[in-house]
């Protein structure tokens, strides 16, 4: 340029009239950005499985093969890797989440049930006339969360077994598998646990509490 900033302001000036529309100054994890980017016709990608599709886009190919950045075969390989990273993290984090369950929560479910049913037999068995409300209301409360987590992992288990088992028709596909019924079974099973978390003394949860994450030095 014979004058750069001239020609510098020349660049911003219109930079920002062609894409002042994706500029948000407020929360951008909020809602009132999703209603305003739908209005300004944005897109809102709210997950990796579909944010991929954009590496293979045909716009994203004619722009990285103009400028000689990748070809179309590199981008479709890349597209293909970050499926496989993708459901390679949700299967691992997925079967740690069901031997953390099976070899550390059930057991300590079954641990405390023990000892609540033990107490209330305990008092019954003394013939006074001992209000038990406490005990048989936390065994009742216990027992039923226990079920459920129980209900959950079996679940989750299938769900495993489907996607190691299972024909997807593509790789995408595979992917939206694990999105869809793999992600939503293991938060269920979290959620069921964090009930049991509420609910359980300290000596039996065999975990780290929210309490000691955050208290605890």
């Amino acid at each position: 340029a014979e004058d750069f900033n001239v020609e510098l302001n020349r660049i911003v000036r219109h930079t920002m009239r062609d894409h002042k529309r994706i500029i948000f100054n407020g929360n951008n994890y909020s809602a009132e950005w999703i209603e305003e980017a739908k209005r300004r016709g944005l897109p809102n990608i709210d997950n990796s499985v579909d944010a991929f599709d954009a590496a293979i886009a045909p716009k994203t190919i004619e722009l990285f093969e103009r400028f000689g950045v990748l070809t179309r075969r590199e981008l479709e390989a890349r597209y293909g890797i970050y499926h496989d990273n993708y459901v390679s993290t949700l299967n691992i984090e997925a079967l740690t989440m069901v031997e953390m369950a099976k070899r550390q929560i059930l057991p300590a479910i079954i641990k405390y049930t023990r000892f609540l049913s033990d107490t209330l037999n305990s008092l019954r068995d003394t013939g006074l006339a001992v209000d038990v409300t406490i005990e048989s209301g936390m065994l009742k409360e216990v027992s039923a969360a226990g079920a459920q987590f129980r209900t959950n992992l079996s679940k989750l288990e299938k769900l495993i077994e489907k996607a190691h088992t299972g024909d997807f028709e593509s790789i995408k596909a595979h992917s939206v598998f694990y999105r869809d019924k793999i992600f939503p079974a293991m938060e269920a099973l979290r959620e069921t646990a964090d009930r049991l978390e509420t609910l359980m003394g300290d000596e039996y949860w065999p975990l780290s509490t929210y309490t000691d994450l955050m208290f605890s030095e």
